[in-house]
């Protein structure tokens, strides 16, 4: 059986079996809680759908302090097509994680879409935000979403964004 260890994040150190729970509550409109790990090498986070049969994070603790497997079964979003808080309800994929490599657990809010909505709200995005940009290509050949999906938020948030400066002759 492991510990909790609810105020505190386990900095620099190895868990030793031990979870930290850390309460962070961001609000979004449409949105549902999600479980974020962060791991104990300090670069690598996931976030994952809660078990069936759980629904918040002290519960989902409880349940991880309490199993004698190594290995959990959990529903892993990947995150390399789109930006958090905004995540693809078809890029998931099965993993078995071995939580006493996990250094805190996390319980965020993140709004699940399906690709088609997400592309839908991502192509207006890119209209309003990306023409003016010194990065912007256009994709003639394809649906110019491509190039987007990892950068630009569909808060409109970009981190490569760079107004184009106006050519004066």
């Amino acid at each position: 059986m492991r510990d909790i260890d609810k105020d505190k994040k386990l900095e620099g150190k190895k868990p030793y079996g031990r979870i930290a729970l850390i309460d962070c509550s961001t609000m979004i409109g449409g949105s549902m809680k999600i479980l974020r790990t962060d791991f104990s090498n300090g670069f690598e986070v996931n976030r994952y759908d809660y078990p069936q049969g759980i629904d918040g994070i002290n519960e989902f603790i409880a349940s991880i302090n309490n199993s004698d497997k190594q290995f959990i079964e959990m529903k892993q979003y990947d995150t390399e097509n789109c930006v958090f808080p905004y995540l693809v309800k078809e890029d998931t994929r099965k993993v078995f994680l071995n939580f006493s490599t996990v250094a805190t657990v996390t319980e965020e809010e993140a709004e699940v879409l399906s690709r088609e909505e997400y592309d839908k709200r991502l192509a207006v995005c890119v209209q309003e935000k990306c023409l003016d940009c010194e990065s912007y290509k256009e994709d003639l050949s394809g649906d110019n979403l491509t190039g987007h999906r990892g950068k630009l938020s569909l808060d409109g948030e970009c981190y490569l964004y760079t107004q184009k400066s106006s050519e004066q002759d």
